[in-house]
């Protein structure tokens, strides 16, 4: 469990650093604090911002993730706001009010592609800069369960290749359990980024050969 933290945020730090030049550049041309809605974010995530400090940063997020372990850190806390609401529709938050719109490994866990398209919307609306950041399908290890190839399989096999492998967390579930588990996660490949948000620059992260994750930005 430890490797696995460690490589997670190795990967985190190192995506973060593209983060936060855009953060620096974006608050030089301002030439003051940043605007910062973190849709789906928490505290843990800022913690490899080293610029965060330009920002005032608000955590919009739904009520039973507030209560999550990454919200339970006063110290980490003290420096967020906290916005409760649906990232798939955002009413409260008015058209281009925040200077950046952040999302992070979020997307994919809006489980249908209508879910998708609105929470794309939503942030593109409401940011007059966006940073969305989505794991690749194109990388062979799924990185929720730290397996090769499991997305890859259909549902059915990847449900038993999970209870095979991580027995001791999967092996007590119901059907309808993992059933519902599986279906909340859908990794998005590029081609389904770019569909999400036309016109937007679309790279890649890049590991050894392979794609890691995608981000859109403008």
């Amino acid at each position: 469990m430890l490797n696995r933290r460690k490589l997670q945020l190795y990967f985190r730090k190192r995506r973060n650093a593209a983060l936060d030049r855009v953060i620096r550049d974006l608050h030089a041309r301002k030439g003051d604090t940043l605007q910062v809605l973190d849709v789906g974010g928490s505290p843990f995530f800022w913690e490899t911002v080293p610029s965060r400090a330009l920002c005032e940063i608000t955590l919009f997020n739904q009520d039973e993730a507030l209560e999550s372990r990454d919200f339970r850190i006063s110290e980490m806390n003290a420096a967020y706001r906290f916005q409760t609401g649906n990232g798939c529709d955002m009413p409260e938050i008015a058209d281009a009010s925040v200077d950046l719109v952040v999302c992070n490994s979020v997307i994919e866990h809006t489980v249908l592609w209508a879910n998708m398209q609105a929470m794309a919307r939503e942030l593109v609306r409401v940011g007059k800069h966006g940073w969305v950041q989505v794991p690749a399908h194109e990388f062979p290890v799924e990185p929720h369960y730290m397996l090769p190839i499991v997305h890859w399989l259909s549902v059915p096999n990847r449900i038993g290749l999970l209870r095979l492998l991580r027995r001791g967390t999967f092996g007590g579930k119901s059907a309808s359990e993992m059933r519902t588990l599986i279906e909340k996660v859908n990794l998005l490949t590029g081609r389904e980024m770019k569909a999400l948000f036309p016109g937007k620059s679309c790279f890649r992260e890049r590991f050894l050969l392979f794609t890691k994750s995608h981000i859109v930005s403008w």
